[in-house]
């Protein structure tokens, strides 16, 4: 029981990690936005491929965190395990920072 202890917190600092990176990247996609749109001619080329840079980045950290939330998920709801641990504070944070992802996130156009 410790060893799942063990790699779930350090499955945690990843997830926390991953979420860090995937700010600074979106940081760095909206200041190159601003930088195209407020930017002469000859730098534009410049920023736009700095900008396609960056949103790469970003949005594929973006899909690896909502892979690991959905592993988080599996973990701590899964039924079928015995042993139920408390969930700790990094947790919640991951999983109220996960619930407001979903929602900003979210293709609302569908619904409407």
């Amino acid at each position: 029981m410790k060893k799942l202890g063990k790699l779930y917190d350090a499955f945690v600092i990843l997830v926390i990690i991953i979420k860090l990176i995937f700010v600074v990247f979106a940081i760095l996609t909206k200041f190159y936005n601003y930088k195209i749109k407020h930017s002469s001619k000859d730098d534009v080329s410049y920023y736009t491929e700095q900008y396609n840079w960056s949103n790469y980045w970003k949005e594929r950290l973006e899909t690896c965190f909502l892979i690991c939330m959905g592993f988080i998920c599996i973990i701590v709801f899964n039924p079928f395990y015995g042993y139920r641990f408390f969930i700790d504070e990094e947790t919640r944070i991951l999983l109220f920072l996960f619930g407001i992802i979903i929602m900003i996130t979210s293709n609302w156009k569908l619904l409407f």
